[in-house]
């Protein structure tokens, strides 16, 4: 499972939502760090679609982001159903 990985096993789903923290910026002096809400485009690819930039000064803590995940995917599949 990927960095911040979810949903649970428990949700039926065909591909994985996560957060991708990815380091931005060259040179010492401007580096910094981009996160973007991500989902797999598929089982046994390695490609994703990002589904919302969350920027640079992104303040929740790494172990509430499988939860962030989970409410984010529990949305879209309410959405879909509809």
């Amino acid at each position: 499972m990927g960095e911040g990985g979810c949903p649970p096993p428990f949700i039926p789903h065909s591909s994985l939502v996560f957060i991708r923290r990815a380091q931005t910026g060259s040179g010492k002096k401007s580096i910094y760090h981009t996160y973007r809400l991500v989902q797999s485009a598929g089982m046994g690819t390695a490609s994703t679609n990002t589904l919302l930039n969350l920027g640079t000064h992104f303040d929740i803590k790494k172990p509430l982001w499988p939860l962030l995940c989970l409410l984010f995917q529990l949305q879209m599949n309410d959405v879909n159903r509809s």
